[in-house]
């Protein structure tokens, strides 16, 4: 893995974040906000969420890990030029002896009536636990109790899992120009 020191630097954390709610505790997750020390973690994760996707397989070790850099610098330095304003959390959960582990990322915009939810992403070893539903659950109470209008997001075509969470959880698809991604929306 290349250096992320070209990396652009996260936002300043907003310290108004809600408290986790008692789902979250139960399953020893929290959040707290990334750090430049982050970006190999994310990049490391960035990799295993993307494991799973036809052609990875072929590729030769060293041209995956170049693709993969070039791949989570470039989308990294989107979400932070595109979304300045955002929440940009690890996703961390207490494991023995009690030392808080980051397992995801969470990437959210509170700056508009209708929250955005830039980006969701567990580690592979961790989904499946209701952990995402923990999450997501947290986020709506969290809007509801600021009197936001919504919480959009975007989930790839080839999702499907993710898209029935979501459906789950009452959200529903809304109109959107994206070939590759569907967007939802869940009405506060």
């Amino acid at each position: 893995m290349r250096a992320l020191a070209s990396a652009p630097d996260f936002p300043d954390a907003r310290p108004e974040l809600p408290a986790p709610s008692a789902a979250m505790q139960s399953r020893a997750i929290g959040l707290r906000p990334a750090m430049g020390g982050d970006l190999r973690y994310l990049r490391t994760l960035y990799g295993a969420m993307r494991a799973g996707e036809p052609g990875f397989a072929s590729l030769e070790a060293a041209a995956r890990d170049d693709f993969l850099d070039w791949q989570f610098r470039l989308q990294h330095a989107h979400f932070v030029r595109h979304y300045p304003a955002a929440d940009f959390l690890i996703v961390v959960r207490a494991a023995p002896p009690l030392r808080a582990e980051p397992v995801g990322r969470l990437y959210l915009d509170r700056a508009a009536p209708v929250w955005r939810l830039v980006e969701i992403g567990l580690d592979p070893c961790v989904q499946g636990r209701g952990l995402g539903s923990a999450l997501l659950l947290w986020l709506q109470a969290a809007a509801r109790d600021v009197q936001a209008e919504g919480i959009d997001l975007h989930v790839a075509h080839d999702n499907p899992r993710a898209a029935a969470l979501y459906h789950r959880l009452g959200f529903r698809e809304a109109p959107g120009d994206s070939t590759t991604h569907i967007r939802m929306a869940w009405q506060a």
